[in-house]
């Protein structure tokens, strides 16, 4: 009897196995891009893509660090210079951050930036960049971020010296590490789940610390976010307090700064909220919204106004968005709003508008075509053909799908006698 019990639960066992395996193979063939089955309805797949991983060794760290990278759109198109945006927590921050900064800069309420994420590896790896007072090694960091990584993406990217540098939690060791001691190197802070109650030195409050920081007259203007979820409270409510109070008396500083309180967040969702917030922080809506056409008699005159004065307030050239999800807030929104309100905007405030826009955007294939099309209303056929060929010759360079569509829109001008 228990022989043949064992022998059915023997064939049993290898009918088990059998399955598992082809299961296994299964998920594993599943898991594969090239061997996954196309929906029935399905005519094409494409990857849609955030940005790429990059290796970077350092001497100063004696390790190999991965590094995410996403670029502006059009980046290829575009001859501007970027602010870059240092996401520590990388595995983590690195998307969020980077679709919240494609949102607000769509939305012309932050410039186009770079983004780049130094990835933890081990998680445990993130404690390296926490306080000394916690095991962390922040300085050694810093110096990898001054000699090492900020040179290379200057050297292979086109980035300018506007930097703004993202911390959770421990990473915020190496974020206040950057404040207190190298402030000319970001201008930007934002510290998620910042913890008032870690001692940044022995014997020193965060607040305390935080204050003789920017009281120091000698210390630059720059903009830091410091939020923290109210589920936190538990661990941190009175050190928290002691930091309102003492911040509450107004220390003289040319640090703007601002302590937030996230209700009904926990410690690592409240990055969704606290990344928007501390961008807004550093770029306030209010300076960034795109100039309305109706706000000035002279809507062009008061749009290259607006963006020089952005441009010498922040230390690197401004520009408008080229275009939008929406017509309300870009160039090209503008100038077809311009072309269609013609009982409003004639055509010559028109032209002026596109040849400003294409001064910010040289090699925009659709602005030179709506300048081509604003020329031809005007009777200029000369200048309208010219701007048609350059438009079909940058369509042919950035835009090989288009070209065809480019043609057809213009041969009517270039054709034309």
């Amino acid at each position: 009897m228990s022989l043949a019990i064992n022998k059915n639960l023997h064939t049993i066992g290898i009918v088990l196995f059998s399955l598992l395996v082809f299961a296994q193979v299964s998920c594993t063939q599943a898991q594969q891009p090239g061997l996954v089955e196309k929906p029935a309805n399905t005519t094409s797949r494409e990857s849609i893509v955030v940005g790429q991983k990059l290796k970077l060794y350092s001497k100063v760290l004696g390790e190999e660090k991965e590094l995410y990278l996403a670029l502006p759109p059009k980046y290829q198109e575009q001859v501007q210079t970027y602010p870059v945006v240092l996401v520590l927590e990388a595995e983590y921050l690195f998307e969020t951050t980077a679709s919240t900064i494609k949102l607000l800069q769509d939305r012309s309420k932050m410039p186009q930036s770079i983004v780049v994420g130094l990835a933890n590896g081990k998680r445990n790896k993130r404690n390296e960049l926490a306080f000394s007072t916690h095991g962390g090694k922040p300085k050694a960091y810093l110096q990898f971020i001054k000699d090492e990584l900020i040179p290379y993406i200057e050297e292979n990217y086109r980035a300018n010296a506007h930097r703004t540098i993202i911390g959770l939690s421990p990473t915020n060791g190496l974020l206040f590490e950057a404040f207190w001691s190298a402030p000319q190197v970001f201008k930007g802070y934002i510290a998620l789940s910042t913890h008032w109650e870690w001692p940044p030195a022995k014997g020193v409050t965060m607040v305390d610390k935080f204050i003789q920081t920017i009281t120091q007259p000698d210390y630059p203007a720059a903009s830091i976010y410091m939020g923290t979820a109210d589920g936190d409270m538990r661990y941190s409510q009175q050190s928290y307090r002691n930091a309102i109070d003492k911040l509450n008396q107004k220390p003289a500083t040319k640090v703007n700064y601002q302590v937030d309180l996230l209700k009904d967040e926990e410690h690592y969702a409240m990055a969704i909220v606290g990344i928007r917030r501390g961008f807004k922080l550093i770029y306030p809506h209010q300076e960034w919204d795109f100039p309305k056409a109706s706000d000035s008699k002279h809507p062009v005159a008061h749009l290259k106004k607006h963006y020089t004065h952005l441009s010498q307030q922040y230390g690197f050239e401004v520009y408008p968005v080229e275009d939008s999800h929406t017509y309300s807030n870009c160039l090209s929104g503008m100038a077809y709003n311009f072309a269609r309100w013609k009982h409003k905007y004639t055509n010559t405030q028109t032209i002026a508008l596109l040849e400003l826009s294409i001064g910010y955007y040289p090699n925009s294939a659709n602005l030179h075509k709506m300048l081509a099309e604003a020329y031809q209303r005007g009777g200029q056929k000369k200048m309208a053909t010219q701007k048609a060929q350059k438009a079909i010759k940058l369509a042919a360079k950035y835009y090989p799908d288009e070209l065809k569509h480019y043609k057809q829109q213009l041969e009517k001008i270039i054709l034309k006698k």
